[in-house]
């Protein structure tokens, strides 16, 4: 495959192949040369047309050309290194396309990264991809653009000029600006702790067995209950025993006051009303019930046909309906609330912890650091101990490894207005590392609970055979809390670190001569994959690769 590369005429001189044959088969036989030669072949090359051509055209020829120019990082720190990639792709001399004219932001560093080459031989030609790569450093504050790129080159298959257009570029650099750090000897108050880890401490402190009893006990209480109830209804009768229509309904009566009030049968009309609205039914309601009870005694005791049986056996059954939903805790919900009164009585605070307060405020800031990491290493699930020593941290001039305890204690305290203080003095990170550390608003732990508690309040509201709407959106509400709890819990638990050395670099290899893939700023955080001794190997941003465990601080 010949691409001529200045027009004229050339001759191609003929192909030879040179061979010899023996005369006879004896091996001492004379051997005859022979060498056929081809025709020469005339090239004659055109120059490319003068007429379309731009200012700028410096020869390119290409078929189906495409150019992309892409970046994965558009929001950095000053100091942190971008690879800023440009691709041409197509069919052509791939190895002799000229680099593209990037016109760099002032304030930038470019350090261009070796030209890959990959060629395929097609039927019709050559085809291939040429790619160039450029590791970019940014070193002021802004918003700095890259220009788009305008690539020209000539067609031969269309025997035309064509043009290439791509978008620009923003990279916009984000952080503290220069200038001093905060005073590292102010005394950042101290949160006392007043408990134990609260709700933390209960949801992830509990077995898992415990947790399958609390959310299968409500539908079973409830589901027992009512199946008691029917098995009450439906008890079988002696043979010497048929009650009447009468007595079947004045002995359903009875059960369904029973349950709400002690020996109905004793009080009087009022009397049976007061008993029913203090038990939490409707007045209204026990006022009918009396009335009915009147009825049902009258068509029993007294002289017959004074009450229509027929009527009567439809009102009986709509008031003890009535009782059924309006009536105080029974036995399937007694076992409900049960659940949540457990639930509720082992929410119970901890042991106080110990106090190292008095290093903190003699300056014994660095003793006071150790003696709050190992308080927080003995209770993780206590926000202030975390708060404490992302405080003694900060007072030593240790600002990212104040910021990791500070995360710490956000996740577990997100609404704490100290904590949330206390990262604010910190400089703005990048988007990238604000995505890899975002605090919810609510704990997985709340939000589980959260979740429970509906629960068992749906199963109450079921038993207490409220509305279906209402039963309906409370589940929904379980459901959602616990989808939220899911997602933070997931969240929260990809290893991630925060870059503490001064020049953090991922490497190749695990080893500190190897290449280095990707500069990356103090305080920039990447997910970590895995540790092998002294090395982690950690990702950021599509870029993977090598960096020392001594330089990286995990939340």
């Amino acid at each position: 495959m010949v691409f001529p590369l200045t027009p004229g005429s050339f001759s191609i001189s003929p192909a030879t192949v040179s061979y010899s044959l023996p005369l006879t088969y004896s091996f001492l036989s004379r051997e005859v040369q022979h060498e056929p030669q081809s025709e020469p072949r005339d090239l004659d090359v055109l120059p490319q047309p003068t007429s379309g051509r731009p200012i700028d055209f410096d020869g390119t020829s290409a078929s189906n050309l495409e150019l992309q120019f892409t970046t994965l990082d558009t929001t950095l720190a000053v100091g942190e290194a971008a690879t800023v990639t440009a691709l041409l792709s197509g069919k052509g001399n791939v190895a002799l396309w000229p680099e593209p004219n990037i016109d760099w932001p002032e304030g930038t560093r470019v350090y261009p990264d070796a030209v890959e080459v990959d060629l395929e031989s097609r039927d019709d030609g050559m085809w291939g991809t040429k790619t160039f790569r450029y590791l970019l450093v940014i070193d002021s504050y802004g918003t700095h653009r890259i220009p788009e790129l305008t690539y020209h080159y000539y067609d031969p298959t269309q025997q035309e000029y064509a043009s290439l257009t791509t978008l620009p570029i923003e990279l916009v650099t984000e952080g503290r600006p220069p200038g001093p750090a905060p005073v590292n000897s102010s005394r950042l108050p101290l949160t006392i702790v007043q408990g134990g880890a609260g709700v933390a401490g209960v949801v992830w402190g509990w077995a898992w067995w415990i947790w399958i009893v609390i959310i299968l006990a409500p539908p079973a209480a409830v589901l027992t209950g009512r199946l008691a109830m029917r098995l009450r209804r439906n008890e079988p009768l002696a043979e010497h025993e048929v009650p009447t229509k009468l007595e079947l309904l004045e002995s359903r009566f009875g059960k369904a006051l029973g349950m709400l009030v002690r020996d109905p049968e004793a009080l009087d009309g009022d009397g049976l009303v007061g008993a029913l609205c203090a038990a939490g039914v409707d007045k209204s309601v026990s006022e009918h019930a009396a009335r009915v009870r009147e009825r049902l005694w009258q068509a029993s005791y007294g002289p017959e046909g004074g009450v229509d049986p027929e009527e009567l056996s439809a009102e009986v059954v709509a008031v003890t309906e009535s009782l059924d939903a309006g009536r105080a805790v029974g036995p399937q919900q007694g076992a409900v609330v049960a659940t949540a009164l457990l639930l509720a009585a082992l929410i119970v605070p901890g042991v106080e912890a110990q106090s190292a307060e008095r290093l903190y405020d003699t300056g014994a800031v660095q003793e006071a650091a150790d003696s709050f990491r190992l308080r927080a290493t003995n209770d993780p699930l206590i926000a202030a101990h975390w708060y404490n020593l992302g405080s003694a941290l900060y007072r030593t001039g240790d600002e990212i490894g104040a910021e990791a305890a500070w995360i710490r204690a956000a996740r577990l305290a997100p609404r704490n207005g100290r904590v949330r203080e206390a990262l604010d003095l910190l400089p703005r990170r990048d988007r990238t590392t604000r995505q890899m550390t975002w605090i919810s608003r609510i704990t997985p732990a709340e939000a589980f609970l959260a979740a429970t508690v509906l629960w068992i309040a749906g199963w109450t509201l079921v038993g207490f055979r409220r509305r279906k709407w209402v039963v309906a959106a409370v589940f929904a509400l379980s459901l959602a809390f616990a989808a939220l709890g899911v997602r933070v819990k997931a969240h929260y638990n990809s290893p991630v670190a925060l870059v503490s050395g001064e020049n953090g670099s991922l490497r190749e290899a695990p080893y500190g001569s190897a290449r280095t893939v990707r500069l990356i700023e103090p305080g920039s955080a990447v997910y970590v994959d895995r540790r092998e001794g002294d090395w982690i190997l950690a990702r950021r941003a599509g870029d993977r690769g090598w960096v020392l465990a001594n330089e990286v601080v995990q939340p």
